[in-house]
């Protein structure tokens, strides 16, 4: 028996001594792979606009602290007439194989080994924080956002970012009342800092104040990136708000209520070798203002074939031409901005870029609209005359428009009505009835648009209005006809 409890004693000891090593090498290991993270954090791409520095780090058993300075630099313009923001941020860093203390943001304690668990908060200088006393203390919920990192065993890691809920009534005459449900940010990231996912979740948001209402429903965003070629940043986005209503409470000129239902974005941004490709896409599925519906809508547009290397160099050129000499005037760095950029747009030509509309789509109470667009650089053509006014002989474009009849009428005729308005000062809209100046301006659009058709800018066909437009070796062809500048002159 004395054997037994003399091996339990010793297997014990033996425990504990690995449980303290190890507790002590992933407190070394913590450190290291902190320090590291601020390190390539601030290496930022190819833009250096923010800056983590280590101020202090103190060590402990099992939980340490540390500080650190951040620092967001505008760009290099702005930069002159704008002081750097900086702030701090304080971190309690517990350590694995098992944080004790640790909670995760839903107040759960943590059990699952990992390297460390940390727990973020801003630290505002005096002077920000006497700006922003009076808001705390009127929502003290602000002051208990966080940010909560887990870092796993092998250095990837997981970061989440909470802004609690909150209600607020303001006591001016106004009288707002505001209710924030809230925002989640969950995002995963790679050891190596170049892979992010993540989504961005706020709840909803309502406010409601004398003369309007507003609403908005569970606004998300989500993400998926990582580092390519020449550090740049390839992957995707989206954003969707299915419902936002803006609503007046009482009928008056100012305010028009607006509802929108599904509206979503999303962008890409791809790489093949040294070509990137950049994606965009909108989409609403109804819009109603003030009882008329519009929608659905959809707008697609992709650039293609743009060199690598020139995008890089683009997005440092601001930074890298005032590092080279600080002392210039805003002036002449403006030249120098201007020279280098007609340089990089010099080198974008050579790979033969594309800008296309794929779709565009929405339809109105007044008719459909629709059309495609492509303008494209001939990359040989341009290299083996690289000069901007040569430039027209190396695109080519095809551009197709379509919408109802009615639809055109009506924008046609807004259009010279807001001139006519523009112009009222000088007697031609002064003292108008609004059914006389509507009359007017309807009879205007339709001249106008009689004009158009009979030079073939417009074609009219069943009800649609349609152009055909392309552009190739300097050449305009016009719904089929070559375009001679006498046609506008009849």
């Amino acid at each position: 028996m004395r054997k037994i409890i003399v091996g339990i004693v010793v297997a014990l000891l033996l425990l504990s001594a690995l449980w303290a090593g190890a507790t002590h090498w992933f407190a070394v290991r913590t450190e290291e792979q902190y320090k590291a993270m601020l390190e390539r954090a601030s290496e930022g791409g190819q833009v250096k606009s923010i800056r983590f520095v280590n101020e202090s780090y103190h060590r402990g058993f099992w939980v340490s602290k540390a500080r650190t300075a951040v620092t967001l630099q505008h760009p290099a313009m702005a930069s002159r007439e704008m002081a750097p923001v900086r702030f701090t941020l304080d971190h309690e860093i517990y350590h694995g194989p098992f944080p004790f203390g640790a909670k995760s943001p839903e107040g759960q304690v943590r059990w699952k080994p990992c390297m460390a668990f940390i727990e973020t908060r801003m630290v505002l200088d005096p002077e920000a924080q006497s700006k922003l006393k009076e808001l705390f203390e009127k929502i003290p919920e602000l002051a208990s956002m966080r940010n909560y990192t887990l870092i796993h065993l092998n250095g990837s890691g997981e970061d989440h970012f909470v802004i609690p809920a909150f209600q607020y009534t303001y006591d001016d005459k106004d009288g707002a009342t505001v209710d924030w449900k809230g925002l989640f940010l969950r995002m995963d990231f790679s050891a190596d800092l170049k892979r992010f996912n993540g989504t961005v979740r706020m709840p909803g948001l309502q406010v409601s104040a004398k003369d309007v209402d507003l609403k908005l429903q569970t606004m998300q965003h989500t993400f998926r990136m990582q580092e390519g070629a020449h550090g740049l940043w390839l992957g995707e986005a989206a954003f969707d708000v299915p419902n936002f209503d803006f609503v007046p409470k009482e009928e008056n000129g100012d305010f028009h209520t607006v509802l929108v239902q599904g509206l979503k974005m999303s962008t890409t941004a791809g790489a093949s070798d040294e070509s990137i490709t950049y994606g965009l896409a909108l989409e609403a599925g109804e819009i109603q203002i003030d009882g008329s519906r519009y929608g659905p809508g959809v707008f697609q547009m992709e650039i293609r074939n743009l060199d690598a290397a020139s995008i890089v160099r683009l997005q440092g050129t601001a930074n890298r031409v005032e590092a080279a000499d600080p002392s210039l005037s805003a002036e002449a760095l403006q030249e120098k901005l201007q020279a280098e950029y007609l340089d990089i747009l010099a080198a974008l030509l050579k790979t033969s870029p594309e800008v296309e509309i794929t779709r565009m789509e929405f339809k109105t109470p007044f008719g459909d609209f629709a059309g495609t667009g492509k303008v494209t650089v001939d990359g040989d053509r341009w290299k083996s005359s690289p000069d901007l006014s040569q430039l027209p002989s190396a695109l080519t474009a095809d551009v197709q428009l379509k919408a109802g009849e009615d639809l055109v009428k009506r924008a046609v005729s807004n259009i010279i009505k807001g001139q006519i308005l523009a112009h009222g000062g000088e007697g031609l809209g002064k003292g108008l009835a609004e059914g006389l100046m509507d009359t007017m301006a309807s009879s205007m659009a339709a001249e106008q648009l009689q004009s158009l058709t009979a030079q073939n800018v417009l074609v009219l066909d069943n009800g649609v209005y349609s152009l055909h437009a392309t552009f190739d070796d300097g050449q305009t062809v016009l719904n089929g006809r070559p375009l001679q500048l006498q046609d506008f002159m009849q």
